[in-house]
């Protein structure tokens, strides 16, 4: 996907907030399997994670909510061309090569695999929900630049606090449902518009053109504190549980820890970026990476599925920790990953294309 960063903006922090969301969301991938979680290494780590994904909505509202036009029909079918093309490669590599080399569990027939596969109810390739996601939030973005360009401040920020109210506040409270004290069942108020995701989209638009940039030294210490604070804090919450088994809700993308988490995560690589922009060799490196991002995380987790049974189920690392395994694959799976997407990008236009590349 192109990086839609004008060049010498003061949007260019998206070059590293980008990469660094990708790296993250490769980290979930390798510390969630669910017989680690009584190991508090992998849940703080998990907790450092999280942000992710509302970054990358932070992202899409910086880049869009501002502007005035929005080519849907390019836009929605590079999304929906990626997500069947992947979706195949998955099926097929899950079907015929993992199953085949005793790298994944039961198979079961094409049709089966196929249909739970673009009905979200396989596990093939979980992180495909995000595409669903993100196509849905394409086709309506007009709708929300037509709202975003018409609205004065204080209006979103009346919005946004709405959502913090009904979304985010009602998501944190249900996170508390384990515990003794009622809590009802749904919340029967309903915000239209400042709602799930979305709230992060006008988020992220109202820190870049309402909240001024803040010397880079605050932004990037203030918000790595803050960011790891957070880390903290939710990790405390889940070993806090009293059903000894974490749940994701706790993680939950909408949960007052997530949003203060991707605020201070948004200050800090913002601050970070005026010193990566001070060398021009380490600015053309995320900016390039910024580019590979999107292919990087539709293979990421084909190349986790080969990379755990390969580098350490059969062979390597036995001597190691499971601590250190988990760090190993976590960097070999950046490695690959990004390589496996440098490779697509040289192949020819239209097969690059086809793949998800810029």
């Amino acid at each position: 996907m192109k990086s839609n960063i004008p060049q010498h903006s003061n949007l260019e922090y998206l070059y590293p907030l980008r990469v660094f969301a990708t790296i993250l969301v490769m980290l979930t991938h390798v510390v969630s399997n669910p017989y680690m979680f009584n190991k508090d290494f992998f849940l703080l780590m998990n907790a450092f994670s999280r942000v992710a994904v509302p970054i990358f909505m932070m992202i899409t509202g910086v880049l869009f909510l501002s502007r005035s036009e929005f080519n849907i029909k390019m836009r929605v079918s590079r999304i929906v061309i990626s997500l069947f093309v992947w979706t195949f490669l998955y099926v097929f590599m899950h079907k015929y090569i993992w199953f085949p080399l005793h790298l994944s569990g039961n198979v079961y027939g094409l049709r089966k695999l196929v249909v739970d596969i673009f009905f979200h109810e396989s596990n093939i390739a979980l992180h495909f929900w995000y595409l669903y996601a993100l196509a849905g939030i394409y086709l309506v973005m007009p709708f929300l630049q037509m709202i975003s360009k018409n609205s004065s401040q204080k209006q979103l920020l009346y919005g946004l606090i709405l959502w913090m109210i009904f979304t985010v506040g009602w998501h944190t409270l249900d996170t508390f449902r384990e515990f003794d004290f009622y809590i009802p069942s749904k919340m029967l108020v309903s915000v239209p518009i400042f709602a799930g995701f979305t709230g992060y989209l006008f988020l992220g638009h109202y820190l870049q053109i309402y909240k001024p940039i803040l010397h880079h030294k605050k932004e990037l210490w203030g918000g790595l504190l803050g960011y790891v604070m957070i880390s903290f804090v939710m990790f405390w919450r889940i070993r806090m549980q009293t059903s000894g088994h974490p749940s994701y809700t706790s993680f939950g993308n909408t949960t007052i820890y997530l949003l203060l988490q991707a605020i201070a995560f948004f200050y800090f690589i913002r601050g970070l970026n005026v010193v990566i922009s001070s060398n021009t060799k380490s600015h053309a490196v995320f900016k390039k990476l910024s580019s590979l991002s999107f292919v990087a995380f539709l293979v990421h987790a084909m190349v986790i599925t080969v990379n755990h049974n390969l580098l350490i189920k059969f062979a390597l690392y036995k001597d190691i920790g499971m601590n250190g395994q988990r760090m190993i694959l976590w960097i070999s799976v950046i490695s690959f990953s990004y390589l496996i997407s440098y490779i697509i990008n040289k192949l020819p236009k239209p097969i690059a294309t086809l793949l998800g590349a810029s």
